[in-house]
């Protein structure tokens, strides 16, 4: 009887020391929104803000809007992390300080999102830059957590927003749990 307790115990021993606690899992894209839609106007004075409400982000950013489907997924797994968006799959290094994500390519470390390995949020900027009587030129955004109009400007490879000149930007927020 000793014998069978021992087996028992062994056995159960080796089930719990091989569970599957350590368990690494996906967590999936589920939705995107668009926020922090700003817009500035050159003066004289300097570039001066502009009430947005009447217009509409989406019709001006939505060709440069990375596209998630509900099926990209991000894996983190011991200080690598792999970005599966479709046919599109990048593995980089990666870190968190605080609640940001930083992840390396190329020895290049730079800000991706913001929140843990199980509830990310990835908030991308865009910059459109709208000369006198021009149409709308489109940036990507810098790689941070927020976007501010110097950021926007050197985004848009300016070095201020001239009389007659718009800069816009927005940041879309994508959500990974």
């Amino acid at each position: 009887m000793n014998c069978l307790k021992y087996i028992f115990f062994v056995t159960l021993a080796l089930f719990v020391s091989c569970s599957d606690d350590n368990k690494i899992d996906n967590i999936r894209y589920y939705q995107s929104e668009v926020i922090d839609f700003n817009v500035y106007a050159g003066s004289a004075t300097g570039a001066n803000k502009i009430v947005t409400n009447r217009f509409d982000s989406t019709t001006v950013f939505i060709s440069l809007f990375e596209l998630y489907t509900t099926d990209a997924t991000i894996l983190f797994d011991e200080g690598t992390v792999f970005i599966n968006q479709g046919i599109i799959r990048e593995r980089s290094e990666y870190r968190f300080v605080d609640s940001l994500l930083y992840i390396s390519t190329g020895g290049v470390e730079q800000y991706y999102g913001r929140g843990n390995e199980k509830n990310l949020r990835v908030r991308q900027h865009y910059v459109g830059y709208k000369s006198t009587g021009n149409t709308i030129t489109l940036f990507q955004g810098p790689a941070k957590d927020l976007i501010t109009l110097e950021d926007a400007i050197k985004s848009a490879q300016k070095t201020k927003v001239p009389v007659g000149d718009t800069i816009m930007w927005v940041t879309r927020v994508s959500y990974f749990q």
